[in-house]
């Protein structure tokens, strides 16, 4: 734990030790009521299919990006996360599956929630855990998905570009490589 959350004897450090305790506690209610929307999260974990552990690292509303648990910091003042760092190739979301699992991950606030230099405080939140359980479609689902719809409206469905993503719909890469993403 970092010293701006546990007391330290002094009047001074006290009181911002105990403000940073009480954001850090409403930061964990607002995790949960977030959570209870029962949709991943930004700061969530996702167990791959090659047994690695990974957190949603941005949420794009029908597919997530994921990060090695090492790759960047999340910040949280609302309950939501905000990443900073290395991102990957994004999944769709359906792939997701919920677990009955909540882990304890690392974020960071700025003490008493006045932003500065050197102002970081690291707490550990809650967060869901996912399983990525990748699948493939026919031709005929993958064009009936939002992205392959929206792609054929920008491109036209004769095009090269259409034809990519229906593909990439259709056959995720995921599936053959996951150590790529």
């Amino acid at each position: 734990m970092n010293a701006l959350l546990e007391k330290q004897g002094d009047g001074r450090t006290d009181r911002v030790v105990e403000a940073n305790q009480v954001i850090r506690a409403r930061l964990a209610e607002k995790r949960h009521a977030l959570m209870a929307q029962g949709r991943p999260l930004v700061g969530d974990v996702v167990l791959w299919p090659n047994n690695q552990r990974r957190r949603i690292s941005h949420d794009f509303g029908d597919s997530y990006q994921t990060s090695f648990m090492t790759a960047g910091s999340f910040y949280s003042s609302s309950g939501h996360g905000s990443f900073s760092g290395t991102l990957q190739p994004p999944v769709f979301a359906e792939f997701l599956i919920a677990t009955d699992e909540i882990s304890q991950e690392d974020f960071w606030f700025f003490s008493e929630n006045r932003a500065g230099a050197g102002r970081g405080v690291q707490c550990k939140l809650p967060c869901r855990v996912w399983r990525l359980e990748p699948f493939r479609r026919t031709r005929k689902e993958a064009e009936s998905h939002p992205r392959a719809l929206s792609a054929k409206e920008f491109w036209g469905r004769d095009k090269y570009q259409y034809n990519l993503v229906v593909e990439s719909i259709m056959n995720p890469r995921v599936i053959d490589e996951p150590d790529y993403f």
